[in-house]
C-alpha cells in the first residue's frame, strides 16, 4: 500500500535500540523500519538527523525504529496516547520473544522493555532543531553536530531484528487502544489496563544489577499494578481443589508438573486456559 498518497506522516520519536522487520500500527500512529516509504520526507532537517546518526559504542552505524504520527502538531494526542501504544507493541512483543526463547535457548532477542525505550531527542515542530524536555533538562540545538547512540546495555541492535510471530496477544490490544485512543471510547476498564501495561513496561526492564532483590521489586511493581479491585487480576492459591483437579489430568496427556499445575488450577476455577502449549491444547483442557 502507498502510504504516501494518503497522508503526510510527521516523525515523532526514534528507538535506536530496536530494530523492525515490518510495520505496527494502529490508527493515527505507526512504529516503522527505518526504511519505510513513509519517512522519505522526513529525511531532511532534523528528523533526517535523527534518523540516520546513530551509532553503538563501537561506532557501528544504526538504523534506529520510528514512531510516526500522521496528525499535524496541532492534532496530535498527549504523550500518554504515544506510550500507551508503544507499551501494547512492547509487550506482546516481549511475551513472544520469551516464547521463542524458551523454546530455543540461548539465541537471544528482544527480551526486555528497554528495546523499546524512546530517545529522549525529538524534532522540534518546523524541523529546524533538535530539542529534549526531560525532568533534569531541556533545550534546543541545531542538528549539524548531532551523534547519537543507543543504550550501552544493548551494543548491537542491529543483530536482533523484532519479528512478531504470534500476534495474538498484540492484536486485540491494539483493539482496546483504537477504542479507547481514536473512537474516545473512555471506559474504566481500558483505564486500568492501559495504567498497568504502563507499570509492567516498567517492571519489565533489564535489570541493572540483578540481585534477587531488583528482581523481586519488579515482581511486586508488577504485581502491583496488575492485583487489587481494578487490576482484573487474582492469585489463584495452590490448595486441595487444585489438587483434585490434577488427578482429572491424565499423566500421559500432560506430564510435566508445572503444566499439570497451571492446568489443574484453569480446571479448578472452570476457566479456560491461555496457552501454546501442544500437550495442553490437545488435552481436554479448555484453552484459549
Amino acid at each position: 500500500m502507498d502510504h504516501k498518497n494518503q497522508h503526510r506522516w510527521h516523525l515523532l520519536f526514534v528507538l535506536p535500540n530496536l530494530v523492525l522487520k515490518e510495520p505496527i500500527e494502529c490508527g493515527f500512529v505507526a512504529l516503522v523500519p527505518n526504511q519505510d516509504s513513509r519517512l522519505d520526507e522526513a529525511r531532511v532537517g532534523a528528523s533526517g538527523k535523527l534518523l540516520s546518526s546513530f551509532e553503538n559504542p563501537f561506532q557501528k552505524a544504526l538504523q534506529p525504529t520510528a514512531l510516526i504520527t500522521y496528525q499535524s502538531a496541532e492534532e496530535r494526542q498527549p504523550l500518554d496516547a504515544l506510550l500507551a501504544f508503544r507499551n501494547v507493541v512492547a509487550l506482546a512483543a516481549l511475551i513472544d520473544e520469551w516464547t521463542k526463547a524458551h523454546r530455543h535457548p540461548g539465541n537471544g532477542g528482544v527480551l526486555y522493555s528497554d528495546w523499546f525505550d524512546l530517545h529522549p531527542f525529538t524534532p522540534s515542530n518546523d524541523n529546524t532543531r533538535i530539542v529534549i524536555s526531560s525532568p533534569t533538562t531541556s533545550g534546543a540545538s541545531f542538528p549539524d553536530s548531532f551523534r547519537g547512540q543507543c543504550s550501552a546495555a544493548i551494543p548491537y541492535p542491529f543483530h536482533l531484528p523484532l519479528l512478531l510471530r504470534d500476534r495474538t496477544p498484540l492484536n486485540p490490544l491494539l483493539r482496546q487502544w483504537h477504542e479507547r485512543l481514536v473512537q474516545k471510547k473512555r471506559e474504566r476498564k481500558t483505564t486500568v489496563l492501559f495504567r498497568s501495561l504502563a507499570i509492567a513496561f516498567e517492571a519489565a526492564k533489564f535489570p541493572s544489577n540483578p540481585t534477587l532483590y531488583e528482581i523481586g521489586t519488579r515482581l511486586e511493581r508488577l504485581k502491583s499494578a496488575l492485583q487489587g479491585e481494578d487490576g482484573g487480576l487474582v492469585i489463584a492459591p495452590l490448595d486441595s481443589n487444585v489438587a483434585e483437579a490434577m488427578e482429572r489430568i491424565p499423566r500421559d496427556a500432560i506430564p510435566d508438573m508445572p503444566d499439570r499445575i497451571i492446568s489443574a488450577t484453569a480446571l479448578s476455577l472452570n476457566l479456560p486456559l491461555v496457552t501454546r502449549d501442544g500437550k495442553i491444547k490437545a488435552s481436554e483442557i479448555t484453552t484459549i
